[in-house]
Parts: structure tokens; C-alpha cells; sequence
């Protein structure tokens, strides 16, 4: 990610990503001086052409999910457009010709022309967007698109689509007609039947039981 500085920060290399800390992250800063107690992510010279490609983006995301990998292979991208939401959320996703890992210009023709997500071939996908948080759920959009496609596909099944001409303007603008509230204070009794909650979820996330893509507390 790049802040408000201009200073970029990034994951270290060779280490469990699910293992990060804070203090394991490393500061890039303007002129290019690494700090840092790990070497610097093999992939870091791509999500750096990135972001000086598109000043417009705060954070780079890059990931091997299954599914999406599955789609590289082939070269293709998930079909968003089934899913309105998802499709108007991630945008336009482009497929980027094969380089080997942590080429410098990898995926950067892709944003340059003016996408936010792109599938690197035979490799994974790499996502753009204003916060890592961002850039992560368009990532988590796509995996989730692509693990359904490959479900129905591999069933004999096909995508259908509204027939409705402005089926996806309209789910858009349903979103932004919701009425707006104020939730009220919880119970104490609330409070800990949500804390017990959170138990049980860090409990079956840490058990194997359950991941992000599996379904919600």
C-alpha cells in the first residue's frame, strides 16, 4: 500500500503471509530505501509499476486463490456479470499475457488500461483499489464467482442472466435507495451472546472448520 507520504508498504518475502505482523512489514520510501527486518517480496517491483501507473490507487493486492489459478490456466476471467452487485463492485477485468514472476511490468499494461483487476496467466490475480481492504474483497468478489462458475460448469450447467435490459443499472441503484438508521445500544445479554459468537467463528477458523469463503456468523 502507498500512504499518504508516498511511502509504500510492503509484505516480506519467504514467510507465511497468515503469519504477518505488523513489525514484519517493510517501508519503502520515496527514493526507493528499503527498511525492514525480512527481504522485500519478490513480487514487489510489479505492485510498485502498478501503482506508478494509476496515481489514483492506494494499494496493490496479489493472491493464488484455487479457483482463480484454475481460471489463469485457461487464460480467462470469471464471468462477473452474472451477479450484478459483484460486477458493478470489481469492474473490468483484464487477462494479462504470461511473464514470470515478479517481471517489473507485469499486469501494469492492464492497468494502464484502465482496470483494477487483472488475471496474471498461469500465475493468480492481482487487484487494485484506493485500501487493501478494497483491493481484498474485489480479490475474495472474484474467487467466489470463479469457485461457482466452475461448480455449475462442471454440473453441465450455464450461466443465465436477467432478461431484463436494465437488470444490473437497476441493482445498482437499489443499493444507494436503502433507507440509512441508527442500530440501537445493545443488551448487555447481546453483547455476550455476540462475543460468544466470535468465539465459536475464531474457534472453526482456527480448527480448519470454516474459511472466508464459506459462509458468514
Amino acid at each position: 500500500m502507498r500512504d499518504e507520504d508516498g511511502d509504500q508498504w510492503v509484505t516480506p518475502s519467504a514467510i507465511d503471509k497468515a503469519t504477518v505482523s505488523q513489525d514484519l512489514i517493510l517501508k519503502v520510501d520515496a527514493q526507493g530505501k528499503i527498511e525492514g527486518k525480512k527481504p522485500i517480496s519478490s513480487e514487489y517491483p510489479f505492485h510498485r509499476r502498478v501503482l506508478e501507473t494509476r496515481p489514483d490507487l492506494n494499494a496493490v493486492y496479489h493472491a493464488h486463490p484455487k479457483a482463480i489459478v484454475g481460471f489463469s490456466f485457461a487464460q480467462i476471467a470469471p464471468d462477473m456479470k452474472v451477479i450484478p452487485k459483484y460486477s458493478d463492485y470489481v469492474g473490468r477485468i483484464n487477462v494479462a499475457e504470461y511473464a514470470c514472476p515478479g517481471t517489473e511490468d507485469l499486469a501494469a499494461k492492464e492497468f494502464a488500461d484502465g482496470c483494477d483487476a487483472a488475471i496474471l496467466s498461469n500465475h493468480g490475480i492481482v487487484t487494485g483499489a484506493g485500501s487493501v481492504e478494497e483491493a481484498f474483497v474485489k480479490t475474495e468478489l472474484i474467487e467466489r464467482t470463479a469457485r461457482m462458475e466452475i461448480l455449475a460448469k462442471s454440473n453441465g450447467l450455464e450461466w443465465i442472466y436477467p432478461d431484463h435490459p436494465d437488470a444490473y443499472k437497476n441493482a445498482a441503484q437499489q443499493v444507494h435507495l436503502m433507507e440509512e438508521y441508527e442500530p440501537e445500544k445493545p443488551s448487555e445479554k447481546e453483547l455476550e451472546a455476540r462475543t460468544l459468537i466470535c468465539k465459536w467463528a475464531n474457534r472453526a477458523y482456527k480448527k480448519n472448520l470454516c474459511g472466508t469463503l464459506d459462509g458468514s456468523f
